[in-house]
């Protein structure tokens, strides 16, 4: 469940025991889809600061998943390192000496290795455009899908100072977080920060392969809801993308860190939970809704739910009748 607190303008802290409740509150940010990869107790904090459509994250997770961002048009997303974790958006992970921009419509996934910290930065980028052609004379372009900036270590650490220290007042002084919002000199030092860093910046230039291994799992994502209730086989799913295996299989290593059919089972798994958790358990049954999502042996798909959730699908079912 997420418990939202400190709600002033211009802020917002969302405290999540759910992945689902996690992924809702991450949807401003382009966040599609999530799937925790671990096992044990689900916890996540978001802490936000608004500024128009200028919006500044700092999040805390605690077990390792995958998520899937697609933005919309016009926006960038710029993610910074934090100081615990592992983070890979599209393929190409984050350094602590380096920030990742995502500027595209097209889905990619982000996996974690928990637990971690991260922050990250949405805004238009002809917002970032008009920044930098007032501070440097010149526009900034960015160049479409996942890509890594290395800035000079200085700025970087300016950057993400002036963003830890918005979000800890967000976090510890939400009396204080209105006047923040409120005042324009903060959101100009922010942004001369964020252009300092991305106009000294060492940008890397995907290779071929990068770019079409980021358009391939996007296409994987895109079909995966016609296999929600049934699982394919790698081949099946390697026909559909017009690719060979080995690729398949070295994409979803690179994306995902798993197999695609475990990628796939998963997937089914946690929407059966989803299912399991709002179902009335006089009308609804667990074999009904394992065999909905594809799993027609009863011992074993509760064997696997309790080893990805950590309780048996009945308990999920009969909650409600708990609480």
């Amino acid at each position: 469940m997420a418990h939202r607190t400190g709600r002033m303008v211009g802020s917002a802290i969302s405290v999540c025991s759910e992945p689902d409740d996690f992924q809702a509150a991450l949807e401003q940010s382009g966040c599609t889809g999530l799937i925790v990869t671990e096992r044990g107790e689900f916890q996540a904090r978001i802490t936000e600061l608004r500024l128009g459509r200028l919006r500044l994250s700092a999040v805390e997770e605690r077990l390792s998943r995958i998520a899937c961002y697609s933005l919309g048009r016009g926006l960038v997303r710029v993610i910074l390192p934090g100081p615990e974790g592992t983070l890979v958006c599209g393929g190409i992970g984050l350094d602590h000496g380096a920030i990742l921009t995502h500027c595209a419509t097209k889905t990619v996934y982000e996996r974690l290795s928990g637990p971690a910290r991260w922050h990250d930065v949405i805004l238009p980028t002809r917002r970032l455009a008009r920044y930098s052609h007032a501070l440097t004379g010149a526009d900034i372009v960015l160049p479409h899908g996942v890509h890594l900036w290395r800035p000079p270590t200085g700025a970087l650490r300016r950057l993400t100072a002036i963003h830890a220290a918005a979000l800890l007042t967000a976090r510890t002084h939400t009396d204080e977080i209105s006047v923040v919002a409120a005042d324009p000199g903060f959101e100009q030092t922010f942004m001369e920060k964020l252009v300092e860093c991305l106009a000294t910046a060492q940008v890397s230039t995907n290779s071929v392969a990068t770019d079409r291994h980021i358009a391939l799992m996007a296409d994987l994502e895109g079909r995966a809801d016609a296999y929600r209730h049934r699982s394919p086989s790698l081949v099946e799913i390697c026909a559909m993308l017009g690719v060979s295996e080995r690729t398949l299989r070295g994409c979803c290593h690179e994306h995902l860190n798993m197999a695609p059919n475990r990628y796939f089972r998963l997937r089914r798994m946690q929407q059966a939970r989803r299912v399991l958790r709002d179902a009335d358990p006089s009308t609804v049954t667990v074999a009904q809704v394992a065999k909905q999502h594809g799993f027609r042996e009863l011992g074993r798909f509760a064997a696997a739910y309790r080893a990805a959730f950590g309780e048996l699908p009945s308990a999920t079912l009969h909650r409600q009748l708990v609480g």
